[in-house]
């Protein structure tokens, strides 16, 4: 860990923090935050082994390989049959669709597309603009208001983010030592 990136660890998750904590603070039980952990620990490990495999093979095989391995461990839990058979209107339908292109496999697609030129670390860290764009989004189409508290959330991921990519761009212009 750089001091770069150590840095930009540091603004990403206080810009996290600010983005979702509640008028309240942070609500929170401790499964949830373990549910967390183990979502961020898991993120880690699919960024990279992503990576290698995207260095080498397609990244749709790549793709495939892990929405397939996520639909077998979901199945444990809701058997197809039980989540497929039900009476959906044909509305339902296209909001499945919706959510399975649009706000899965394109997004998954995007992000293995990236790997091939940037780090793991920089990837995940650029993947924390994720929460950032959903609530200026939210608030440009649904209306919803961002407090001072959020935008300062978001600023902080912003900046983190450009942080890393500078830190990243001087990093390979830096001649090599003798």
């Amino acid at each position: 860990m750089t001091f770069a990136r150590t840095g930009a660890v540091a603004l990403a998750v206080t810009g996290s923090y600010l983005l979702v904590v509640g008028p309240v603070g942070l609500v929170a039980t401790p499964a949830g935050i373990a549910w967390g952990l183990a979502s961020a620990a898991l993120f880690a490990t699919y960024t990279l082994l992503a990576r290698r495999r995207v260095a080498r093979a397609d990244q749709w095989g790549t793709l495939v390989l892990a929405l397939l391995s996520g639909a077998v461990v979901w199945s444990l839990g809701v058997p197809p049959h039980t989540a497929w058979l039900q009476p959906y209107t044909p509305s339902q339908w296209l909001l499945f669709a919706h959510l399975a292109v649009l706000a899965t496999v394109l997004p998954f697609e995007l992000f293995l597309y990236g790997l091939r030129f940037v780090s793991p670390s920089r990837a995940g860290l650029t993947a924390t603009l994720e929460p950032v764009v959903a609530a200026f989004v939210a608030y440009a189409v649904l209306e919803e208001w961002l407090n001072v508290r959020q935008v300062a959330g978001g600023v902080l991921i912003v900046l983190a983010v450009a942080w890393t990519q500078v830190a990243a761009e001087r990093a390979t212009a830096l001649p090599a030592p003798d």
